[in-house]
C-alpha cells in the first residue's frame, strides 16, 4: 500500500520495529482488501505511522498535520475523516489503517482520472 507524504521516515522505522510487519506482507497489501482480512500487526503499524497526527480524541487531526500534506492530500483526508471519524465500533488499530487505505484509494483514483 502506498504511504503518503504525511508519514515521517523516523516514525516509520520505529513503527516497523514495534509492530514487525515483514516486507512481503507490506508488498502484498492491496488497498481494496477489507480491514477485517488484514493482520492486526499491519493495522497497528498503519495506526502507528499516524501517531504524530492523532489528536487527544484519538482521531486524525488536520491541524496537527499542518503543511506536511499538500492541498490534494488535505482534501482527500477531509473526505476520509468524514467517512471514519464517527465510527465508534472500530477496533483500536482499524481506524489508522482505514484512514491510510482511504487516502491511498482516493489518490489512486485521482491519478487514474488524470491519465484518462
Amino acid at each position: 500500500m502506498m504511504m503518503v507524504s504525511v508519514v515521517v521516515s523516523d516514525t516509520a522505522n520505529e513503527c516497523l520495529e514495534i509492530h514487525k510487519p515483514n516486507h512481503a506482507e507490506l508488498e502484498a497489501l492491496s488497498p481494496i482488501t477489507p480491514a477485517a482480512e488484514i493482520p492486526k500487526n499491519i493495522k497497528c503499524f498503519a495506526k502507528c505511522l499516524l501517531r504524530d497526527y492523532i489528536g487527544k480524541d484519538n482521531k486524525l487531526s488536520l491541524q496537527q498535520i499542518g503543511d506536511k500534506a499538500d492541498l490534494q492530500e488535505r482534501v482527500i483526508l477531509e473526505h476520509c475523516l468524514a467517512q471514519y471519524d464517527g465510527m465508534s465500533t472500530l477496533a483500536p488499530c482499524d481506524y489508522g489503517y482505514l484512514i491510510l487505505q482511504c487516502l491511498t484509494l482516493k489518490i489512486e483514483q485521482k491519478k487514474s482520472q488524470l491519465l484518462q
